[in-house]
Order: structure tokens, then sequence, then C-alpha cells
């Protein structure tokens, strides 16, 4: 008998907390328990946030997103001094300063995220509310693109949605043409359906959490595989591949089946997820996993630009700053060169600084008005924001605090950022989050235009940043096309900060989202900037002024400068920072397809099937069934004599349930040698469910494994006895016969079915990295492959 307290904890995790996951995904307001009345007021501005409504645009120019044309002015909400203590780490971003030039220059890109529930959207509303969602929905509304990546485009716009209200998402659909792409889920869902007609609507497929009354039910939508109509509108692809519940080291060794092709920027987010155990040496296994995932992702061929999203569960650190794996993250970001940003960071400090402050709780919050009935209207979205999104000096209507010139004291309210509960942060902590991205791309973007390349004696190129003011770094040749189609001349003038004014003085326990006139929130290219400076210029100035927005030049990277970055960006990785923690060459985690590829034919009593249930793996029926698993357990890279003579762990994933379940015997025939495993299928418990088990095994290229059905179990033969004996006992009591009481699919049976294989790469390891696999790593699988194979459908000539 299991211990109460793990029947208890096992009944949460398999049947209330996924209840809870798909329950709050789709709410459509915030948690406002134990919130001060100005918290609440902030959840709503939080919940009610959408990005294409912050992007400014100047006056005199088309106020919804032209592709090509790069509109970088942005109303902030978070206060400048916490954005800048939330960029953590900048580093040199050679290749995030290359990605988003592709980007400026009108190019679709593929960004992917990788993380937990957080990451999933989980206490956010909905995986399309998430902060790698809403970062998308800014490349689209700022940075639309005007033609596919330069890597075969996706057969499918990846969870497509419209960033229309928020309060709207969860339970309509619609299109919009400053959108980006949602969440996985919706994509993944409707594989399952595999419908083999597209949507008939003129708009793109978009998912069932998307917004707006006007749009195709999902029965409609196009499936994964499907080929989008030719006049689908060229946009930036976002792919979620978190997975709920799961530490890095599941996805160190299944990040292949959760990442696109081509894949361009990847957000990775586990400094809640991994241990906030610090590791002096990075020993500690979940370290030695996260910075493998960090390696794989950078030599992956498309060679993405990584980013870390180090988010925080402020309950669940029980308020303390150092509870997150975040420490150790930030030690490798700085060692490989990653940018990072931290929700904990930008928000904690301040906060924690003015909470013995007293504060009006009755004012309305910065950046919102405070209607007559109590309610509360988003500056940049309600009925007091300017609706046409264009840019003045000042950019909305804001309180501000009158001691920190708008721009400091209280920072941001806690209570309304980390309102998701005990484990997540609310929509709030994954608007402050995307501020932070949004922040950081910005300042990258302003300062390629300074950086210049020299060349040296040996013909490589040394890059040196020009000062702020230097117009020198702006080439006379660089042009780009304008909304009419042709070609803007060249502009030596430098970008100009818009600062924001305030509407009253009085004080709130937040400043306003927009700074004071020494910190910018919205920038803009001074030329363009112009065209909101002058309401009292004559007719024909403001024309000329119009004429010359067309004419502007977007600043970006000199081509000496971008081969100086591309030449950083292309260096060899160093050695681990974790001493012999190499990561190996391809992936070590065989599920569906790869698993079918994995098994020596010929094989016999063995069946390739999904059972009608979307996951496939080999299904055997009967006892002494044989098959056979060739894999290489030999360990990548430069290892000391002792890590090349330790053993591994190779783990089986495989179906264990209550009903006719056998079990299997797991050894070494050839190659390698280990101690053989004797695999139980049946499950004490009525759920079906896949499960792991551990086998120590040597390392060696060509390891034969060797997986043997051995019928009923014990476990299975005594659950049995016991039905049969209950079946009897309540067959006597209501006067039937014993023998036609007892179901016919209660006795013990033989079937063992496998699902996958990870071999591990932590040499000497007791245990391996991945403790489940759900539903989402099957079809994510299955949603990859998919994409794979129209790549290379595209690329055929």
């Amino acid at each position: 008998m299991l211990p109460r307290r793990v029947f208890l904890a096992a009944l949460f995790t398999l049947v209330v907390l996924p209840s809870i996951v798909l329950g709050y995904k789709h709410a459509t307001q915030p948690r406002t328990d134990n919130l001060t009345a100005l918290e609440v007021q902030y959840a709503h501005i939080y919940w009610k946030y959408k990005v294409s409504s912050r992007v400014v645009r100047p006056k005199g120019i088309p106020k919804k997103p032209q592709p090509g044309r790069p509109d970088l002015g942005y109303a902030f909400l978070t206060p400048l001094p916490e954005r800048l203590a939330g960029i953590t780490y900048t580093g040199h971003a050679a290749r995030l300063r290359l990605v988003l030039e592709r980007a400026r220059n009108g190019e679709a890109l593929r960004v992917a995220a990788l993380g937990g529930s957080i990451t999933f959207g989980q206490s956010a509303g909905g995986a399309h509310m998430s902060y790698a969602a809403m970062f998308v929905d800014w490349l689209n509304a700022a940075l639309p693109p005007s033609r596919p990546s330069d890597h075969h485009h996706m057969s499918q716009p990846l969870e497509a949605h419209a960033d229309g209200d928020a309060d709207d998402r969860d339970n309509s659909t619609a299109v919009s043409s400053d959108t980006s792409d949602s969440s996985t889920q919706q994509l993944v869902r409707r594989r399952r359906r595999m419908h083999e007609s597209a949507s008939t609507s003129t708009a793109p497929p978009v998912p069932a959490a998307a917004t707006g009354p006007h749009s195709p039910s999902p029965s409609t939508s196009t499936p994964a595989a499907a080929v989008p109509h030719h006049h689908d509108p060229v946009r930036h692809l976002y792919f979620n591949g978190a997975v709920p519940g799961t530490q890095s080291g599941y996805m160190s060794s299944c990040m292949h089946h959760h990442l696109p092709p081509e894949v361009d920027v990847v957000l990775v987010e586990y400094a809640v997820n991994d241990s906030p155990a610090p590791s002096a040496m990075f020993w500690d296994p979940s370290r030695r996993a996260f910075e493998r995932l960090l390696r794989k992702l950078q030599r992956l061929p498309s060679q993405p630009a990584v980013l870390l999203v180090n988010m925080f569960a402020y309950t669940a650190a029980h308020g303390k700053y150092w509870h997150s794996a975040e420490r150790d993250f930030n030690e490798l970001a700085t060692y490989y060169g990653l940018p990072s940003v931290s929700l904990r960071a930008a928000v904690l400090p301040s906060a924690l600084s003015s909470s013995s402050s007293s504060s009006d709780t009755s004012a309305t919050p910065a950046g919102g008005s405070s209607a007559s009935d109590g309610s509360v209207t988003d500056a940049a979205g309600g009925p007091s924001s300017n609706s046409s999104g264009s840019s003045s000096t000042s950019s909305s209507s804001t309180t501000s605090n009158s001691s920190s010139g708008g721009g400091g004291g209280g920072g941001v309210l806690l209570g309304a950022v980390f309102n998701g509960g005990k484990h997540h942060p609310g929509r709030g902590g994954h608007v402050v989050a995307t501020e932070l991205l949004i922040s950081l791309a910005l300042e990258l973007l302003h300062s390629n235009s300074r950086i210049t390349a020299d060349g040296a004696a040996d013909g490589s190129l040394g890059l040196s940043l020009a000062p702020s003011g230097d117009s020198s770094s702006q080439p006379s040749d660089r042009t780009f096309p304008n909304a009419a189609g042709g070609k803007s001349s060249s502009s030596s003038r430098g970008r100009r900060r818009i600062s924001s004014s305030s509407a009253t003085g009085s004080t709130t326990a937040m400043p306003a989202p927009a700074d004071s006139d020494t910190a910018a929130s919205i920038y803009l290219d001074s030329s363009v900037a112009a065209l909101g400076a002058g309401k009292s210029k004559s007719r024909s100035k403001r024309r000329s002024t119009r004429e010359k927005a067309k004419a502007a030049t977007v600043p970006g990277l000199t081509p000496e400068a971008a081969a100086g970055l591309r030449a950083v960006a292309t260096r060899p990785l160093p050695p681990p920072l974790s001493e012999g923690n190499y990561e190996a060459a391809s992936s070590t985690c065989y599920l569906e397809h790869q698993l079918r590829e994995l098994v020596e034919q010929p094989v016999t009593g063995w069946e390739w099937t999904d059972e009608g249930r979307g996951k496939w793996g080999w299904v055997a029926m009967e006892a002494n069934q044989q098959l056979r698993i060739k894999v290489s357990t030999q360990l990548a890279g430069s290892r000391t004599p002792r890590a090349e003579a330790a053993s591994i762990i190779v783990q089986i994933a495989y179906l264990q349930s209550y009903v006719g379940m056998g079990g299997a015997r797991l050894s070494c025939e050839a190659g390698c040698a280990c101690e053989a495993l004797v695999v139980d299928g049946h499950s004490s418990r009525q759920v079906s469910v896949t499960s792991m088990a551990d086998v120590k095994v040597t390392q060696h290229p060509n390891c034969m494994l060797l997986l043997n059905t051995t019928g009923p179990t014990k476990a299975a033969r005594t659950a049995a006895a016991a039905a049969a004996k209950a079946a009897a006992t309540a067959a006597k009591d209501d006067g039937r016969s014993a023998a036609g009481s007892s179901s016919s699919n209660s006795g013990p049976g033989a079937k063992f079915k496998l699902l996958g294989v990870v071999v591990g790469e932590e040499p000497g390891a007791t245990s391996g990295t991945v403790t489940w696999l759900r539903n989402e790593s099957h079809e994510m699988a299955h949603v990859i492959r998919d994409m794979e194979s129209s790549d290379r459908r595209e690329s055929t000539p």
C-alpha cells in the first residue's frame, strides 16, 4: 500500500493539477484575492494590456503596421528604472543584433520558447498572453516583415492569433494583420483531428483561443501539415515548446522535439522550475543539464539568438530574493554571452524598498483613468487613449510620482504582478517580462547604428561603438524601402527621445508608465519623430515634414559591422563551465518516428501502433516477444579517463495501466553491458500514464538493448485475484453466479507498450533526467516532423 501522503501527492499531480492548468489557462479576468484597491486596478490594466496599441507611430503615416516599415516607438507601462534593472545582462549580443537587423530589414523570423508551465501560459490567461507570445506580437506590430525568412518558410503559421481585446481572447477567434502567432497548443489539437481541408476563409488560420467576434470556428482551421493560401500575410512566427511540470533536464534531452526547424530566436525560462539551491562548482545535475541545453541551442545549424528569461514566483520563494536558480543561470549567461532579463530584478528591489511607505490606494493607477463606475481604463487601450496610435511629445495622460519625476519611487506593485498562484506570476509578470524584452531589443536596434568596424593588419575586423551623438556611424548609402515601395534617402540625424508629460502631480504607489525627460520610454528616429512636434506648423510645412518622413533612413548595421558581428556570433563555444559537461551531437530523446527507426529489423510479435490515441509505440500482446534497440551510449567531448569508464543512464518510456498489462525484461545484448531490469506495466491505480525506467549502461557507440516481454507480473496477478474475489463476493450477495460476474478484461494480461528511449549524458549518474513524458511531448514530436517534411518539400526544386 502506498503511504497516504504519496497517494494524495500523486492524485494531485495526475488529476487536480491538470484541471487547474486547463481551467485557469482560459480565465477571463485576473485574480484579485487579497489585493489592495490600487493593485486590483493595476491587475485589470495588465489584463487588458494590448501590445499593438502601445506601438507609437508618427502622425502623417498609416496607422497600421506596414510590411517592411519599422515603428520603434513604444509606450511602456513599466517605469524605465525597473526596465533597466531587469535587463540583467546584455553582453555583445552578436546573434541577437544580427537577428533584429534582419527583422528591421523586413525578414520574417521564427521565434520559439522553451520552459515550464509559466511559458505554457498558466495564470496568464492562456499561452497567447505569455511573455513570449506578446514579444512576438510586438515584433509583428513594430517590425512587420515584408518577405519570408531566408530559411525555407514554415508550411503553416504556428497558432496565429489576433492581438485583440484581451478579455475577448478566451472566448472567440479572429484575425488581424498586425498580430503574431500564439502558442502551439491549439496547433497540436488541430493535428489530432487531422483535417484534410484548409480554412475557406480568406484570413490566415487561427486557433480557438484567439480573439474577435467574426472569426472561423476552430473546426475549420487549417491543419498543421497544410500549405497556407497564397494570400496569407507574411509574419514572424511563434512556436511554444514549453511543457508544464518539467525542468531543464527534460528539455536538455528532448529539445529537438520542441523546436521548429531553422529557428532564429529561442527564449529559455527555467529559473522557477529548476532547483534554487546554488551549485558552487556546477556539479548539480540540474545545472549541468541546463548548461548542456544552452550549448545544444547555440550549436543548432540556424545559429539562433538564445535569450534567458528568468521569471519569478514570489509566493513559492517565500518572498526571498535569492530563492531562484537565476543566480547560477547568470553565471552561464555571462560565460556564453547570452542576453538575459529578470522579472525578479525588475520588480522586487524597488517594490520592497517602498513597501513601508504609505500610498493612496484610492488613486488612479499611472497610465490609466478611473471611470465613474469605478472601473479602470488603460491609457493605451481604453477610451482615454489615443486610438490612432500616433506619437507626440506627450504620449499619454498619466499620473506620475512627483518626487521621482515619473521614473522612480514606488516601482511596480507586487500584488498586481504575482497574483497567479503559488508557482506562477500573473499576467502582470508576463507584461513586465515582455517590456524587458522589448526594451532590450530597442536598445540593441538603436545602438547598432553606432557600431563601426575597422580592418586589422591580419585582415580581421575590429568592432567599436561610436558615441551616441556621433552621426558618422550612419553611412549615407544605407537605404530602406519606404511604405510606398521606393528607396529612402539617408539621414545623418540621430535618434530622438520623446518624453511624457505628467497630467497631475498626485503621488501613487507606482510611477507613470511613460518616463521622465531624463529617461526615454519612447524611441523614434529624429527625422520621423519630427512629425509629431508641429501642431502649430502651417499646412505646407506639415506636408513637407511628411515627405521627409517617407525619405527617412532606418538606422542599422553597416556591412562591415555586420560582418564583424557575424564573426563573433560564429565563434566556437568555450569548454563547458562545468567540467566535462559536453553535449551530445545529436538527439538523445527518441520518441514517435525516431523510436521506430531505433528498432532492428525484422520485428515479430510487436506492432507499431498508436492504438487510436495519438501516442505511437511498439506493442506486444504475448509473452516472450523480443525487440532489439540499437543506440549509442558513448558520451561526446573530451572526458577524463574516469568519466569515460563510468556508466550512464538509459531510460525507457512505457505505458503503465491497470488492465491487461504485463511486464518486460530489459538487458544489454551486445556492445554495452548492464544489469538486467524487469519493468512492470501494471498500475495499482486506475490510471494510464507514461512511466520511466532507468538502467545503468556502459558506454559504447553501438549498444544493443534487448526488450523481452515476460507476461503477467506478480502485481498484476495479485490485482486480478483481488478483483475476482471482490466480484465473486458481490455476485454472492446479489444471488448471481460467480462465473458470470467477473469481467472479461479483469484478468492479468501480457500487453507491453514501449513509448520512448532516452539516453543520458551524465557519466556516473544515478537517475535519468526525464521523470515523465506528457502528451505535449508526443504531439510536438509530430508537429516538428510535419514542419521538417514541409520544409524539405519546399526546398526541392
